[in-house]
């Protein structure tokens, strides 16, 4: 944090991500002189160590900096507008800016790729600006999660593999990821892309396209729909787009980023299961789409019943959980369906040993899908 030395630097909003980022080391603001909120409660308090000021009081500290802790919506312009109308020109940066620098940071020595892993959801969990354009029913906060996993944590050890893509939302995350990863730059076919598709008119969820998404399907089919979405991105030379039935088709040989979305059966969860040979121990992420939901209970079953070999690194607000795996797993292990090896009982404990990991809301929806077990 060299550009903030002899620098007057304050925080502006005393808020719970500022909180859990402080407690978690993801960055050092120990030079800041104070913290500026509206929040009559707090004003006069200590917030994590800072004194609470009134942005009143803000003429009488002219500060050099101010860092806004506030990630929900965008108020840089707003602190900025309020600071010019104090006759100061102060400079506004957002917290996420030092997140940012050091992800990049080439010397940053991480303790190993665990701790990067809960750097990167953390990162993601704070990004505000939409810079994706393909319709999608991901979250924001899972699409930066896929574009920081490619950007930043990606080796090509291994390939990306992206299952379950819609219209190619999570593919588009990846690619433009892929694209700031310097390392990453001159490689090829690094994502490998499924989709089954089939015809609209026997979509289940027809009213998505019309109501949700603004898309006209009319003599279209789900597949060329996918398909005009991935070629406004280019870089063919990079997709691997693979459609049909993910049961039938061909697996790369080594996955480093394991993105699923595609686990909405149990035949095909099973056989995603068995592709964790294929994991890398200690460096391959699973990102499970369908994680925090209210149906499909052997996703949770799944990763309960390997948590031998898997570290819960963390999950997005709805739906996505992370995880990295620890050690190999034994093919006869994978090859084992849980369901026809334990109990009711024994399946309700697997399905929920995460939850102690897991907001309140989140494991309601969990709950939910106890349920079905």
């Amino acid at each position: 944090m060299n550009k903030f030395r002899n620098k007057k630097v304050f925080i502006w909003g005393a808020s719970k991500f500022l909180e859990d980022a402080l407690s978690k080391k993801t960055f050092n603001l120990s030079f800041c002189k104070g913290i500026f909120d509206n929040d009559k409660n707090k004003i006069g308090q200590k917030f994590c160590g800072f004194n609470v000021y009134s942005p009143d009081e803000i003429t009488s500290f002219a500060p050099d900096v101010i860092i806004s802790a506030v990630v929900n919506y965008d108020i840089i312009s707003e602190i900025k507008k309020f600071t010019l109308s104090k006759g100061l020109d102060t400079e506004i940066i957002s917290i996420n800016e030092l997140v940012k620098i050091r992800l990049d940071k080439p010397n940053l020595h991480f303790k190993n790729n665990r701790e990067k892993l809960k750097e990167i959801l953390s990162f993601a969990k704070s990004q505000t600006a939409n810079i994706f354009k393909i319709p999608s029913m991901l979250t924001l906060e899972e699409k930066h999660l896929l574009y920081s996993l490619a950007r930043y944590y990606y080796t090509d050890e291994g390939k990306i593999f992206d299952a379950g893509i819609f219209f190619g939302g999570c593919t588009e995350a990846f690619l433009k990821g892929l694209l700031e990863n310097k390392k990453q730059a001159d490689k090829t076919k690094q994502i490998w892309a499924y989709e089954y598709g089939y015809q609209v008119d026997t979509y289940k969820n027809h009213r998505l396209f019309n109501n949700s998404l603004g898309i006209k399907p009319l003599k279209n089919d789900f597949t060329n729909i996918t398909f005009s979405y991935l070629n406004t991105l280019g870089h063919y030379d990079k997709i691997n787009f693979i459609q049909g039935d993910i049961l039938k088709m061909q697996y790369p040989d080594k996955i480093e980023i394991m993105f699923l979305d595609v686990c909405k059966t149990p035949e095909v969860n099973f056989r995603m299961q068995q592709l964790f040979t294929r994991l890398i121990p200690g460096k391959s992420v699973v990102v499970q789409q369908d994680y925090v939901y209210g149906e499909l209970p052997y996703i949770k079953i799944t990763m309960g019943y390997l948590k031998d070999y898997f570290e819960f690194i963390g999950a997005t607000e709805w739906n996505s959980a992370v995880f990295m795996l620890k050690k190999p797993i034994p093919p006869e292990v994978l090859n084992i369906n849980p369901y026809d090896k334990y109990s009711k009982k024994e399946l309700i404990e697997l399905h929920n040993y995460y939850n102690k990991y897991l907001t309140e809301e989140q494991i309601k929806k969990v709950k939910e899908s106890e349920l079905l077990i």
